[in-house]
């Protein structure tokens, strides 16, 4: 085959990175052997503390060795917490430890949320109430999160996540989170980006649990160190994320080879002298040459 001209290598490589970042970004997806993993729920926002597999039963906050996570900037009033749920989960609740470093579940006494009976694979956004009275600007503060739901084929198990957080007056909040609803009905994840791309644009204030289905993307609220579905995304999004940048891929390298694979059967001009056609009864001499 003929090797590939500078041009063409150069808009091959323009597809790597997509593939290269899609990759990078759901290593701990794809490898079974990977020491952190993805629980069947987490947090999209606030910044979720790093989950372990083997420590996912264990209360508070799903490990067991206390160490705090990257603190989140979260508003005074009209906070969110934004979920995403590669399953069906239930009985889940939001717990919020005014306290540097919460290390039992005793310290877990405010319930910021009302228990959600049941939670469908998708993204799910909810509004916080406003902090205490007594709660200011620098108050460090880490929000639980527990829910019931299965693990690798195991059956049901209370699951525990946490992310930590520090309090800044809502006027000083200036950072945007993406902030909307689409779920998935039934424990599969097929199906979830399409959803969440498909969904229609409206805003929404989702101040109770009983969110709909629409979708919205509010300027609200949002970590530097956060980056919304790309930081925390359910496994069906993660392999609808290789798998098409494998497919771009390979579209690309096929049609490059379709193109320089072609070679013309005649190059420059041909001169036919002669052809001559016989038949039984006559013989017919035809004349042709080429301009």
């Amino acid at each position: 085959m003929q090797a590939l001209k500078p041009h063409c290598l150069k808009m091959l490589f323009k597809y790597l990175p997509i593939l290269a970042l899609c990759l990078i970004s759901n290593l701990d997806r794809v490898s079974g052997e990977a020491e952190t993993a993805n629980g069947p729920v987490e947090f999209v926002w606030p910044e979720q503390r790093t989950w372990y597999a083997a420590w996912q039963n264990n209360s508070p906050c799903g490990r067991n060795d206390g160490t705090v996570g990257n603190r989140t900037d979260f508003p005074l009033d009209s906070g969110k917490v934004a979920l995403v749920a590669s399953g069906e989960t239930w009985d889940v609740v939001v717990r919020i430890a005014y306290m540097d470093k919460p290390t039992t579940q005793s310290d877990f006494t405010t319930q910021i949320l009302h228990t959600i009976s049941e939670l469908d694979a998708g993204h799910q956004c909810y509004t916080t109430p406003d902090s205490p009275s007594d709660v200011e600007a620098g108050t460090n503060a880490t929000i639980q999160l527990e829910y019931t739901s299965t693990y690798d084929g195991s059956g049901n198990e209370t699951f525990y996540a946490c992310a930590d957080i520090t309090f800044v007056e809502e006027s000083d909040f200036t950072a945007s989170v993406s902030c909307f609803n689409a779920t998935v009905t039934g424990p599969s994840t097929e199906g979830i980006a399409t959803s969440v791309a498909t969904s229609s644009a409206t805003s929404t204030e989702t101040s109770t649990i009983s969110s709909t289905a629409s979708s919205s993307t509010t300027s609200e609220s949002s970590s530097s160190s956060s980056s919304g579905l790309s930081k925390s995304a359910v496994a069906g999004v993660a392999v609808g994320c290789i798998a098409g940048g494998l497919a771009l891929l390979g579209l690309a390298v096929f049609l490059l080879m379709k193109k320089y694979s072609y070679k013309p059967r005649f190059r420059g001009r041909e001169h036919v002298e002669s052809v001559r056609l016989s038949s039984i009864d006559d013989k017919i001499a035809l004349q042709k040459s080429s301009v």
